[in-house]
């Protein structure tokens, strides 16, 4: 397994992986450190451990899961002894894993990686929060924050309290448009305005290199098209599979799971 460390501040880190573009965060406090999403697999999560080695030899004394999907929070077995740290949405939906859902994600591994999935033991978070918390890592602290329905009905994101730096998981992509398919479209864009509003500099999306403000401020716009496009075609009776592409600001596929995602929302409105 490969993946790539960078140093975004003094002791603030994302480890880049080759496996599906993911990003992992790393921040060492003097009395420990905090890891950030920890992969799709308990063997990836260790290969996540080994990496922090490299950096330092302070002890991971906790994990945070961005959210429940499975590439972000799966390898969280490899992290024994840590405090996990999520959603209290992201626990209930992790509690729930079964071996369907299991099954359901295999068609995205390397058939010699799907051993890794056998008696997969998932983990899920003990210390839950809805809307805010706060860690203390000795000399730094991490906010953990709940901005709204996005991505999924779990997503946090995690700033640091002396480095301008957002890990904000999948509630913005960089190497892919963002995935809808368990996603609210139509919170989106209030959502991102809300993080926004906390000005990072530097942000560290689920997938893909790090960005700016400017490129979540484009997402943000994107979405928000896309959804008066739903909208419209809502109103107008319109089936999903029959809504004009023409004018949208993402891939087709992409395009109807977020007008997918939003007539449901609008028809759970009615």
């Amino acid at each position: 397994m490969t993946g790539t460390i960078e140093e975004l501040f003094p002791g603030v880190y994302r480890r880049r992986h080759e496996a599906l573009d993911l990003n992992c965060g790393i921040v060492v406090g003097s009395d420990g450190v905090a890891v950030i999403d920890t992969r799709e697999t308990p063997t990836a999560g260790k290969d996540l451990v080994d990496a922090v080695r490299t950096v330092t030899d302070q002890p991971i004394r906790w994990v945070i899961n961005t959210h429940w999907h499975w590439d972000h929070a799966w390898g969280n077995a490899a992290f024994s002894g840590s405090s996990i740290w999520g959603h209290t949405r992201c626990q209930e939906v992790l509690e729930a894993v079964g071996a369907a859902e299991i099954e359901a994600v295999k068609h995205w591994f390397r058939p010699e990686r799907h051993h890794e999935l056998d008696d997969l033991e998932v983990v899920p978070p003990t210390g839950t929060f809805d809307d805010m918390a706060f860690i203390d890592l000795g000399g730094r602290g991490l906010t953990l924050t709940f901005h709204g329905l996005a991505h999924t009905d779990a997503d946090i994101v995690v700033g640091v309290t002396d480095a301008p730096v957002l890990y904000a998981g999948d509630i913005v992509e960089e190497s892919a448009p963002p995935f809808f398919g368990d996603g609210y479209p139509l919170d989106w864009p209030l959502t991102l305005d809300s993080v926004i509003a906390t000005r990072p500099e530097v942000v560290v999306p689920g997938h893909g290199d790090t960005i700016d403000l400017a490129i979540v401020e484009a997402q943000r716009s994107s979405i928000a098209a896309g959804v008066d496009i739903a909208r419209t075609a809502h109103a107008a009776g319109i089936p999903v599979a029959e809504v004009p592409v023409s004018g949208s600001p993402f891939p087709e596929p992409t395009f109807r799971e977020l007008v997918a995602r939003s007539y449901l929302q609008l028809d759970a409105d009615e």
